[in-house]
């Protein structure tokens, strides 16, 4: 958009101001993200670590989430939001198998059946 020279400055503000915006939204529409499929040796760890999580909570053992997470986070290279959300992706299939979730992984139940068979795998595993 091409300021007027006529307009006074509030309205040439304005108008920079939109442009700026409208930049900003062509640049997140045109940024592209790529999900990275979890690997089988990923799941593992994210489960190693729930298991943690799960005897702690059992045993009222004192632990921090948030520190755990972060330090997974880092050796995946995946962000602390997709760790917690596969977190709560494995609430979702324990609770389809009636078995104890971690409380504050609230199940979300956007999973796939690998998970669950992971999932499944990794209780039979512990159970044995």
């Amino acid at each position: 958009m091409v300021v007027d020279s006529t307009l006074g400055s509030a309205e040439s503000r304005l108008v920079s101001t939109i442009n700026q915006l409208d930049k900003v939204k062509m640049m997140k529409m045109n940024k592209v993200t790529t999900r990275k499929a979890w690997g089988d040796t990923e799941v593992r760890r994210v489960l190693d670590l729930y298991d943690f999580f799960l005897i702690c909570q059992r045993t009222n053992t004192k632990y921090t989430k948030a520190g755990s997470v972060r330090e997974l986070a880092a050796k995946l290279e995946r962000s602390k939001g997709s760790i917690e959300a596969k977190m709560m992706n494995v609430s979702a299939v324990l609770v389809l198998l009636g078995k104890p979730y971690v409380t504050g992984y609230k199940p979300l139940s956007n999973y796939n059946k690998d998970l669950v068979n992971q999932v499944g795998q990794w209780f039979g595993r512990l159970a044995a």
